[in-house]
């Protein structure tokens, strides 16, 4: 039948050249598989990013190091031999030390054997249980994905993940299974030397079991994040099992840590990405007094024929610089602060010189789809786009068109609009883990940005005088879409595996019933992090 005939055409399509499935500028590993960033900090100039990898067909996990300079050339180095599922990175007396080998019982610190080496290639797990003697009320069943930090008068603090045990059942396995309300929930210990901890308590506890049995990958941080001004503030990310999403809850940190005030304005949580990302975690970067977040690209498990015979899996986003942006209106009624973040600024070292377009571009009403044409050196797999616009009569109705072949058969896409929000979409031949039929796409969406009427009232703040920016990076098999305006930010990553060598088109799309005026449409062709590749 139908998807006889699909198979048999995309396998057809396999027989000659293929699309490249790895990324050329996100990170990835030279071989097996890699998941959640675990380890990440700036030390002496130098970017260390950690992140779990396993060899495939065992899953016996590891720590592969990657290093940069610049956050625009990367080097991969060899695996760290630190044999843990989760952790942090934090920064003693001058030394960095990453946080291993969380268990219901036990936290250790693996730190550097060799501090004069720039790049810190081996690691040593110490022996100390650093949690060792600290009591933990009965309730809690242990630790669970442990990281640390320090805030700004130099304290040090771990943050666990872990539930409310109940009855009998409470392991941290299980958790009850997510059937007590308030069950995910994060625990903090507090330190002065790093040395002993003690359990101040719980500053975050679900309202509802709708984030899952527990709480994964938690950090919770205040420099580069929140001023010195103001150093009560500080943001909680957590990794929600239930939504496989990133959430950020911002607030004041009272008690010693034990508690956090969230904002009213963000009680429920920002979602970092509302795509194909998980397991989030960020970096302080205290020469330029900024956070990173770095998130794991999931995607399928695998991409059918496409990735049958890849040495490879796994990738990790871009990195974003995550802030709190203070707001210029005085209002009891508005925040006093914008949650946002945008694509690091260093990644536009990565650009293909000249732009292929960089200008005011006007798209004509019931535009189907406007070629852009591209140079030689240009390779429509590997691309940046930069669409600037008002938020209603600009970028509504406007649609970005991207690995798209010369029939439109297989393609990727991306719109927003003020009432739809953001989204991105992909079609191919098949969709080899997915079970649907040809043609049918694959999609995700974020909510719109709040506008500033929403924000702070009415008055002279429209939606429709506020400039929103989408940033659209194309990278082979991974797509990245990214809103910015008055109101914040929105991401969605989205995995696209084209089945055709020809699947390099970008169109431009208006199905609005008037011409849309983009005060800029920018477009770049892009390197690679790898100097050799």
């Amino acid at each position: 039948g139908l998807l006889l005939a699909a198979a048999t055409a995309f396998c057809a399509v396999l027989a000659g050249a293929t699309p490249r499935v790895r990324p050329y500028y996100h990170l990835t590993a030279d071989h097996g598989g890699i998941n959640d960033p675990n380890g990440l900090f700036y030390y002496k100039g130098v970017y260390h990013v950690f992140h779990q990898w396993h060899d495939p067909p065992e899953y016996k996990v590891d720590w592969y190091h990657q290093v940069s300079f610049d956050l625009v050339t990367w080097q991969r180095l060899p695996i760290a031999h630190v044999p843990c599922t989760s952790g942090g990175a934090v920064i003693v007396d001058g030394v960095p030390n990453l946080v291993v080998c969380p268990n219901q019982t036990s936290v250790h610190v693996a730190v550097p054997t060799n501090l004069s080496d720039p790049l810190l290639r081996d690691w040593k797990i110490e022996a100390r249980n650093i949690v060792q003697g600290s009591y933990l009320p009965e309730v809690i069943p242990g630790y669970w994905d442990t990281s640390a930090y320090v805030d700004f008068d130099g304290t040090y603090y771990l943050v666990s993940g872990s539930c409310t045990k109940w009855g009998t059942e409470g392991t941290l396995g299980y958790c009850d299974g997510g059937n007590t309300p308030g069950n995910p929930q994060v625990m903090t210990l507090v330190s002065k030397d790093f040395q002993t901890f003690e359990y101040v308590g719980v500053p975050w506890k679900a309202k509802n079991t709708t984030y899952g049995p527990r709480t994964e990958c938690p950090q919770m941080f205040q420099r580069g994040f929140s001023s010195k001004d103001d150093p009560s503030f500080a943001g909680l990310l957590i990794s929600a099992p239930q939504w496989y999403q990133n959430v950020l809850f911002v607030g004041r940190l009272q008690g010693n840590g034990s508690s956090l005030d969230l904002d009213p304005f963000y009680e429920d949580g920002i979602v970092l990405d509302h795509g194909a990302v998980y397991a989030g975690q960020t970096m302080l970067d205290t020469d330029r007094d900024r956070r990173l977040f770095w998130g794991w690209v999931t995607g399928p498990v695998n991409c059918g024929p496409l990735c049958g015979n890849l040495t490879w899996k796994g990738a990790l986003t871009l990195p974003r610089v995550l802030q709190l942006e203070r707001t210029a209106i005085k209002s009891v009624s508005a925040p006093s602060y914008v949650v946002t973040w945008h694509v690091a600024p260093e990644l536009a070292a990565l650009r293909v010189m000249p732009a292929v377009l960089d200008r005011p571009y006007v798209i004509p009403a019931g535009s189907r789809g406007i070629p852009v044409g591209l140079p030689p050196n240009v390779s429509g797999d590997a691309l940046e786009m930069w669409v600037e616009g008002q938020a209603e009569g600009g970028l509504g109705g406007v649609t970005i068109v991207v690995r798209a072949t010369d029939d439109d058969k297989e393609r990727s896409w991306v719109s927003y609009s003020p009432t739809k929000g953001l989204e991105a979409c992909t079609v191919n031949l098949l969709q080899p883990t997915q079970n649907r039929l040809p043609g049918q796409p694959s999609c995700t969406a974020a909510p719109p940005l709040p506008t500033l009427t929403e924000l702070f009232g009415g008055g002279a703040y429209q939606e429709n005088n506020e400039d929103i920016r989408l940033r659209i990076f194309v990278d082979a098999s991974v797509l990245e879409a990214h809103v910015e305006g008055a109101g914040g930010a929105r991401s969605v990553t989205l995995r696209v595996f084209p089945t055709r060598d020809d699947a390099m088109g970008v169109r431009l799309a208006n199905d609005g019933a008037s011409d849309v005026t983009l005060s800029r449409l920018a477009l770049w062709g892009m390197g690679s992090a790898y100097a050799d590749e």
